[in-house]
């Protein structure tokens, strides 16, 4: 299920995902292998929220932040900051805020 609210600017947006399902593989700046599922995934303004569980590994640079993730559980810092137990994850995009 989602649901989406916008009246255009990126720092008024607002999106919530339910029971969600992901895997991915990512390589170039970023390697990394994440398998996800979520029960609750929203997006308002600039604040990130995830409730979830995943095992996610990887690190680099992605979205124009460094990330390190190791069974779920890491941080991302620069645009975004973020920090993540198991998949679930609560975080800021500064770029929204600013942007």
């Amino acid at each position: 299920m989602h649901v989406a609210m916008s009246n255009g600017k990126p720092n008024e947006d607002i999106s919530a995902d339910m029971f969600t399902a992901g895997v991915s593989v990512t390589t170039r700046i970023y390697m990394g292998v994440e398998a996800n599922d979520s029960l609750f995934k929203a997006r308002a303004s600039f604040l990130d929220f995830n409730l979830g569980v995943g095992i996610g590994t990887g690190t680099g640079i992605k979205d124009e932040s460094f990330d390190f993730k190791v069974v779920g559980c890491g941080f991302q810092i620069g645009r975004k900051v973020s920090i993540s137990v198991f998949g679930s994850t609560v975080g800021v995009d500064f770029g929204r805020l600013f942007g």
